[in-house]
């Protein structure tokens, strides 16, 4: 095996806010120094990461139904840029087309000025293919499907809610 760094991450959600709230912090709990209203205030941080991974099962979803190109590949792009490092939440890239994903865990999202964002970032990549543009908020502004001549493509927490539940009566 290399030398380099592992990075293990906790699949399961429960045990996952466990070690991350309670195992973390139990001495503080025991003490009645650590409450809810802690785990209130720093709930929001600990969900964006949460949210991605939901937003990786509604693109998934979203290919499987044909309503977003398949892909060969899906995951998070990091490079460094000429302004420092760069981050495309999930990128999918399939014959001749990529799908470009940014998550955000706000209300109120505009989503036009996110993929704007999203398409700054892609043109660094340099792809040679066409791009779906997608952006996963818990809510938007307005509702949007185009970008400067591109396809563009929303979901909120209503979305995705109605996607989870047709996919549990489907597996049912």
């Amino acid at each position: 095996m290399g030398r380099g760094r592992y990075r293990y991450r906790i699949a399961d959600r429960f045990l996952n806010f466990w070690f991350r709230f309670i195992n973390l912090n139990r001495s503080a709990i025991e003490e009645g120094l650590y409450t809810a209203d802690d785990v209130k205030r720093e709930y929001p941080q600990y969900l964006g990461p949460v949210f991605e991974d939901v937003a990786r099962e509604v693109v998934i979803e979203e290919m499987k139904a044909g309503r977003l190109p398949r892909a060969a590949r899906l995951g998070p792009q990091w490079w460094t840029g000429k302004s420092g490092p760069q981050e495309i939440d999930l990128l999918a890239l399939g014959r001749g087309v990529a799908v470009a994903v940014e998550v955000k865990w706000s209300d109120g999202v505009d989503p036009e000025e996110v993929a704007e964002s999203l398409a700054a970032k892609v043109a660094q990549l340099g792809l040679e293919t066409k791009t779906i543009y997608v952006v996963v908020a818990k809510s938007f502004a307005k509702k949007v499907d185009k970008l400067r001549g591109g396809l563009l493509k929303t979901y909120d927490l209503t979305y995705i809610d109605q996607l989870m539940k047709t996919k549990a009566q489907t597996a049912a």
